[in-house]
C-alpha cells in the first residue's frame, strides 16, 4: 500500500545474496596481501560480488542507480528540488469514468498543502475511484510529489509489524543495502551506483534512519498494539490489525498527500481517538473518504463534495459544510420562487400584448428575451465561483 513501500518488501533475501559474495570478495583481497598475483579463487570471488551487485541492478533491485529507483525519494539532491516546489495541486478538466459510466467532467482538482479534506458525496458518485485515480497516476500528479493511499489490508508473512513498517521505507532500504555492498565491494561499484558511501551516511541521516524503529513502535502504540503485538509475524494478526499496520506505515512515510479510505474501520475508541489527535496536527494535505461524521468534524478543515460531475469545496470541517449548503439551497429556493413569479408575470404579459399594438408587440418581444434568460439561468445551491490557490476557503465554491 502506499507509495514508498515497494522497493523495502522482499529486499532482505537480495541484500544477504550480495552482501554474502562480496564478502567472500572481502576475505580473498587479505589473502592476496602477501602474493604477487591474485589466484582464481581471488578472481571468482570479486567475479562473484561483482555479478551479484549487477544481477540486482538489471533486476531493478534495490542497488539499481540513483536515478533508477521504484520509490519515491526525499533526500539528497531530490530533497533540494523540491524546496523551491509548490505542493499546492491544481489540475484542471478532469474527466473520470468507471466502466461506462462517466462520474467526472471537466472536473478541477485544487488542494492547498497542508490542509485536510473531506471527500463526501453520495454512494456510487466516484469518492473511491477518486483517490485510486490518484494514487495510480490516471490522474497525474506532479511527479515530485509523494502520495500514500491507504486502502486494503496487507498480506500477513513472517516479519513483524515492526519490520513490515520500517522496511516500508524504500529509500532507507536501499540506503543501507547500498551502505553494505560499498563497504563490502571495490571501487568501481561506486561509480555504477552513483553515490559515495559519505553521501548514503548524510542521506540516512536525512530520513532519521537511527530512529526509524522507535517511530514505527510510537505509531503502532498510538493504533494499540503492545510490545508482544508489534513482535508478532503479521500473518498472525487479524485483517483489522493488518489495516492498522497499513496506516501506522503510511503515517511512517510522511507524504505530501495522503489519501484515506474509510480509515476508522476496525479501530477502537482509544485508536479512533489517537488518529484523530494525530491528523489534526499533521502538517501536509489529507483527503478522507469516511461516513463516520465526528471524525471529520475533528480532523477536516475543508471539504470536497462531488456533485453534478464536478468538484464543490467549502471551507470548514463536515458540520460547517451542511450548514453552509442548507443556507445556500434555502437562498436558491428563495431566489426560484422569486423567479416563478416573475415568468408568470412575463408570461401574462406576452400572452395579452405579444400581438396587439405595434409598441405593446415590441415589449412583449422584449420580455420574451428575458423570460428565456431567466428559464436559462441555473439556480442551485453549489453552482458557485472556482476557489483561488493558495488562499483559503471561506464559504462554498464548485468545480
Amino acid at each position: 500500500d502506499g507509495g514508498g513501500g515497494e522497493g523495502g518488501e522482499g529486499g532482505e533475501t537480495e541484500s544477504e545474496a550480495a552482501v554474502a559474495p562480496a564478502k567472500a570478495a572481502g576475505k580473498a583481497k587479505v589473502k592476496r596481501a602477501g602474493k604477487a598475483k591474485p589466484s582464481k579463487e581471488d578472481k571468482a570471488a570479486a567475479m562473484a560480488a561483482r555479478m551479484a551487485a549487477l544481477s540486482l541492478k538489471e533486476a531493478g533491485g534495490v542497488l539499481c542507480a540513483c536515478d533508477d529507483l521504484p520509490f519515491f525519494q526525499r533526500s539528497g539532491k531530490y530533497a533540494t528540488k523540491r524546496k523551491n516546489m509548490s505542493m499546492d495541486i491544481r489540475i484542471g478538466d478532469i474527466r473520470m469514468c468507471a466502466g461506462k459510466q462517466e462520474l467526472l467532467d471537466r472536473a478541477v482538482l485544487a488542494l492547498n498543502y497542508g490542509v485536510k479534506y473531506g471527500l463526501v458525496g453520495r454512494n456510487g458518485v466516484g469518492k473511491t475511484t477518486l483517490l485510486r485515480q490518484l494514487s495510480e497516476g490516471l490522474i497525474r500528479l506532479p511527479s515530485f510529489l509523494n502520495v500514500v493511499h491507504v486502502e486494503q489490508e496487507i498480506a500477513g508473512d513472517e516479519r513483524s509489524a515492526i519490520e513490515t513498517i520500517v522496511q516500508a521505507d524504500g529509500e532507507r532500504e536501499w540506503l543501507l543495502k547500498v551502505e553494505q555492498a560499498l563497504l563490502d565491494g571495490d571501487d568501481s561499484l561506486e561509480a555504477e551506483l552513483g553515490i559515495s558511501l559519505n553521501e548514503v551516511y548524510e542521506r540516512l541521516e536525512e530520513v532519521d534512519s537511527d530512529h526509524a524503529e522507535s517511530r514505527a513502535a510510537q505509531l503502532l502504540s498510538g493504533l494499540g498494539f503492545d510490545h508482544e503485538m508489534m513482535q508478532m509475524p503479521t500473518r498472525a494478526h487479524s485483517g483489522g490489525w493488518r489495516m492498522r499496520i497499513v496506516l501506522a506505515q503510511a503515517l511512517f512515510l510522511k507524504p505530501d498527500l495522503l489519501l484515506l479510505d474509510e480509515p476508522t474501520n476496525h479501530l477502537d475508541i482509544h485508536a479512533l481517538t489517537w488518529l484523530e489527535f494525530f491528523l489534526a496536527n499533521w502538517e501536509r494535505t489529507v483527503l478522507i473518504v469516511s461516513h463516520d461524521r465526528g471524525f471529520l468534524n475533528k480532523t477536516t478543515t475543508a471539504t470536497m463534495f462531488i456533485h453534478g460531475k464536478r468538484l464543490r469545496y467549502y471551507g470548514g470541517n463536515y458540520d460547517t459544510f451542511l450548514r453552509v449548503r442548507a443556507e445556500n439551497r434555502a437562498h436558491s429556493s428563495a431566489m426560484a420562487k422569486q423567479n416563478e413569479r416573475r415568468v408568470a408575470h412575463l408570461k401574462g404579459f406576452i400572452a395579452r400584448f405579444g400581438h396587439g399594438a405595434k409598441n405593446l408587440a415590441k415589449q412583449a418581444q422584449s420580455r420574451m428575451k428575458i423570460l428565456q434568460r431567466i428559464q436559462d439561468e441555473p439556480c442551485e445551491a453549489d453552482s458557485l465561483r472556482r476557489p483561488r490557490l493558495p488562499a483559503r476557503v471561506t464559504g462554498s465554491m464548485s468545480m
